[in-house]
């Protein structure tokens, strides 16, 4: 993986280590004071697959979505209006949740119900936006059961043919979510399933 770089920046009255992967894209431009977890931004690396994130688990699944103009402008605007996320069972909380994603964005996705409800806080650290890709990614914030960065694409290809993939890399964030580690990864599992099945689905 490639070499990190480290700026320093003062964030309400606080410093702290703003960590980037080198060339990540150039709308990563959040406050990230509150960022449990670090590298930011690492998921946008071209090597993700094959990197290297010291403590972390690292995960990237790639899958044919459908084809033609439809599909593409539909996953797109799910992707990026959260309901990727709806769709996949999540609730998503928010003082303000703009109509699509935007830097900065904080806020709390909740998944399941009482006494077994998980509140999930997160930061939206960058975005992308090209002529065949677009997408976005979040990081955790201090109270999620996590530490990482989850990241979704949509590409559409030469052929006509749209894809989607799901890049994150995490840990637990506590000794107690450690213990709790194998039910983390089933519930990942569980939900990267949805993700895909949510956006191969028939368009509505």
């Amino acid at each position: 993986m490639a070499e990190l770089t480290v700026a320093e920046l003062t964030v309400h009255e606080l410093t702290v280590h703003e960590l980037t992967m080198p060339g990540a894209p150039a709308t990563a431009t959040a406050s990230w004071a509150d960022l449990s977890y670090s590298p930011v931004t690492a998921t946008s690396a071209p090597n993700f697959a094959t990197a290297l994130i010291p403590g972390y688990r690292l995960s990237e699944r790639r899958e044919l979505i459908g084809h033609g103009s439809a599909r593409w402008e539909w996953a797109c605007r799910e992707v990026l209006s959260w309901g990727i996320k709806r769709r996949a069972g999540f609730v998503v909380q928010s003082a303000a949740v703009a109509a699509e994603v935007r830097v900065g964005d904080t806020v709390c996705l909740v998944l399941g119900t009482a006494p077994f409800r998980v509140r999930e806080f997160v930061r939206v650290v960058y975005l992308v936006n090209e002529p065949t890709r677009r997408g976005f990614a979040y990081g955790t914030l201090l109270g999620h059961p996590l530490r990482g960065e989850d990241c979704f694409l949509v590409d559409r290809m030469p052929d006509g043919t749209v894809w989607l993939t799901v890049r994150s890399f995490s840990r637990p964030s506590t000794p107690l979510w450690m213990v709790l580690t194998p039910l983390l990864r089933l519930a990942q599992a569980i939900a990267v399933r949805r993700y895909f099945a949510a956006l191969s689905a028939r368009m509505s």
